[in-house]
C-alpha cells in the first residue's frame, strides 16, 4: 500500500513538473537520462522497504497449541512497541488498554502484552472444533526497522 501511494504521488509530482509526459509522442522523444530518472524514482521505495531486518528477540518462531486450546506465555529479550495477529482473511492490531497493556484478538486467538516492560507475551487459544489445523501469524515491532514474527499453530 505504501509503495502504491508513493508511486502515485511521484507520478503526480512528475506530471506537475512535466505536463507533456502523458503524451506518448513526447515520451518517445524524451532522453534516455529522463527515462532512467523516472525508473529510479519508481524503484527506490522497493529498496527502502526491503531494508527491514527480521530478528527473533528471544521469542519462539512458532507456538503450538493442542486442539483443546489453552494459554501459554513467553518472555523475550527485547520490548515490543506494537504487534498484530491475523491470517489471510484479515488481522487485528494490538489495542492499548487503560493500564498501558496491548491486547489483540482475532478469530480463535487472543494475545496480551502487559505493560511491564512489554517483553512477556500471553497467548490464549480457544478450542479447535473444526477438525483442521489452524494457523495465524503475529508480527511485532520494537522500533523500525527491526521486526519479529511468530507463527501460531493449533491442531
Amino acid at each position: 500500500l505504501f509503495y502504491l501511494l508513493y508511486c502515485f504521488i511521484s507520478l503526480v509530482l512528475i506530471y506537475l513538473q512535466y505536463p507533456n509526459i502523458v503524451n506518448i509522442y513526447y515520451l518517445r522523444q524524451t532522453s534516455i537520462n529522463m527515462k532512467k530518472i523516472l525508473l529510479f524514482i519508481l524503484i527506490l521505495p522497493l529498496f527502502a522497504i526491503s531494508c527491514a531486518d527480521e530478528i527473533d528477540g528471544g521469542y519462539p518462531q512458532k507456538v503450538y497449541f493442542p486442539k483443546e486450546g489453552g494459554a501459554k506465555s513467553y518472555t523475550g529479550e527485547v520490548g515490543i512497541g506494537w504487534f498484530d495477529i491475523g491470517d489471510y482473511n484479515g488481522s487485528s492490531a494490538g489495542k492499548e488498554q487503560d493500564d498501558g497493556s496491548l491486547v489483540a484478538a482475532y478469530g480463535w486467538l487472543t494475545v496480551i502484552l502487559p505493560n511491564d516492560g512489554r517483553t512477556t507475551l500471553h497467548f490464549i487459544a480457544e478450542p479447535n472444533t473444526t477438525g483442521k489445523t489452524r494457523r495465524q501469524s503475529m508480527t511485532m515491532n520494537r522500533g523500525a526497522p527491526a521486526y519479529m514474527k511468530i507463527e501460531v499453530i493449533q491442531d
